[in-house]
Order: structure tokens, then sequence, then C-alpha cells
């Protein structure tokens, strides 16, 4: 049986984009509060807003780290190998947080 370990770029990218979306909506209203501050602003934005996203990146923070993305790679390796078992091709596995049908 061949051990599946190895991710391809696209794979640790959609893995990225997950891990991202997670942190977001875990800090969603920081971020919406960080895009209210930043409304009508052009020049000023930095230093008007300075204070929100300092309390934006210290929520993002614990949801972005690499324990975070290894927990995520370990799902989409569990389904992966799923996927390879059920006998689909092992070149077209599900997307990470992708629901099973």
């Amino acid at each position: 049986m061949v051990s599946l370990t190895v991710l391809s770029n696209k794979e640790e990218e959609l893995i990225h984009n997950q891990l991202k979306k997670n942190a977001l909506t875990k800090c969603s209203k920081l971020v919406e509060e960080l895009v209210a501050c930043t409304r009508s602003r052009t020049l000023t934005v930095y230093f008007a807003c300075q204070k929100h996203q300092k309390i934006l990146n210290e929520c993002l923070g614990p949801y972005t780290t690499e324990t975070e993305r290894d927990k995520l790679r370990e799902v989409h390796l569990a389904t992966k190998k799923e996927w390879v078992k059920a006998g689909k091709p092992d070149n077209t596995p599900p997307r990470p947080g992708q629901q099973k049908k």
C-alpha cells in the first residue's frame, strides 16, 4: 500500500487558503471593525486604524500557527487516503473542508 505523506503545491495552497479562511471567520467581528475604520480614509488610514490592525493581528495569531496548518494537513491527508482507498483517481482528491457526498 502506498503511504501518502506529500502534498502537491496546489494542495498546500488550498490548505493555506483554508487556514486563512478559518482564522478570518473566527475573527470576523474584528475584521468588520477594521474595515469600518478604513472607510472614508486615504492617507491617514495607517495612523487612524493602527490600533484595530494590532488587535486583529493578535486575534489571527493563534489561528494561523504551524500547529493549525499541520492539523489541516492531517485532515487533508486522511481525506486523500480515503479517496484513494475508495478507488478514486489519486490526482483529484477533494479540497480541504469540502463536504463528503
